[in-house]
């Protein structure tokens, strides 16, 4: 797993945030008007796309680079069909690829509703209010 942990890309933050940034400055370009800041700002702009797109592209393949060389391990191949599972899982984990849960016990079957069982406390004090409102 640890061959797994080089392929992992940094962190896209930071490509996210230079993306945001020139985003703003764009903005703030167009506003106050200046043909050749605008200009800068959208050779800027286009720069950070280009580096957006080219970060998604490269995930995309050393994704799929690492369950390559996952499937072909000596690990996976003795492992169970549920362990397979649980390694794929781990690596698309690593890669940032958000894996939903399955659906609960209580979801499959249907939530059975509790019965309400009046006590004797209850019914005095409901009693109670019935008479102090008129």
């Amino acid at each position: 797993m640890e061959n797994i942990d080089l392929m992992v890309p940094k962190s896209k933050q930071y490509v996210e945030r230079d993306l945001r940034k020139a985003r703003e400055r764009y903005k703030v370009a167009k506003q106050k008007g200046s043909a050749t800041k605008i200009e800068e700002a959208k050779k800027a702009l286009d720069k950070a796309k280009a580096e957006y797109e080219e970060y998604k592209n490269d995930v995309q393949s050393k994704k799929n680079e690492a369950l390559e060389f996952l499937k072909g391990t000596k690990m996976y191949k003795e492992a169970t069909a549920i362990q397979q599972d649980a390694l794929v899982k781990e690596v698309l984990r690593k890669f940032g690829e958000r894996i939903p849960k399955g659906p609960s016990a209580e979801q499959i079957i249907g939530k059975v509703p509790e019965e309400k069982v009046a006590t004797n406390y209850e019914v005095v004090k409901e009693k109670a209010k019935s008479f102090l409102k008129g």
